[in-house]
C-alpha cells in the first residue's frame, strides 16, 4: 500500500469532513470552500496534483463527464474509516433490532419475529 504524502492526507481530511463514503462525492467548488480550514498554504496551490494522485492511486474518482465532481471508492473509504464504519453499520443494525423488539421476541434472518412468520403462513393457509 502506498503511503500518502502530507498534502495528500490533508485532502483526504476533506473528504472526512463531508463524511463521504464509497460512492458519495463532492464537487471541486465544496473542496475550493473548505481548503483554508484542512489544506496547509504551501499545499493550496497544488489542489490539481493531490486530485490527481488521489484518483492515480485509486482512493479517488471523478465525473468524467465535467471532472468537476470527486468520488470517494472503497480503498478512500478504508484509509478514512478502517473497519470502523463496518463496526458502527453492525452496532446500529443490531441497536435498530432490539428497539423495534422491546419484548426481546426471536427474530429470524428475515427480519420478522417467529409469531409473526406463523402469522403469515396462517394467512396464506386461510386464502
Amino acid at each position: 500500500m502506498s503511503q500518502l504524502s502530507n498534502g495528500e492526507k490533508e485532502m483526504m481530511n476533506i473528504f472526512h469532513h463531508f463524511k463521504l463514503v464509497e460512492g458519495k462525492g463532492i464537487m471541486y467548488q465544496n473542496i475550493r470552500a473548505v481548503q483554508d480550514k484542512y489544506i496547509s498554504p504551501p499545499n493550496i496551490k497544488k489542489i490539481p496534483e493531490l486530485i490527481n494522485n488521489l484518483i492515480t492511486q485509486g482512493y479517488i474518482t471523478y465525473e468524467k463527464k465535467t471532472s468537476n465532481w470527486f468520488f470517494l471508492t472503497k480503498k478512500g473509504e478504508d484509509y478514512l474509516y478502517g473497519n470502523k464504519l463496518n463496526e458502527r453499520e453492525s452496532q446500529s443494525n443490531h441497536k435498530q433490532i432490539i428497539i423495534n423488539n422491546p419484548k426481546n421476541v426471536a427474530i429470524d434472518s428475515s427480519g420478522f419475529s417467529q409469531n409473526h412468520t406463523e402469522e403469515l403462513k396462517n394467512e396464506k393457509d386461510d386464502v
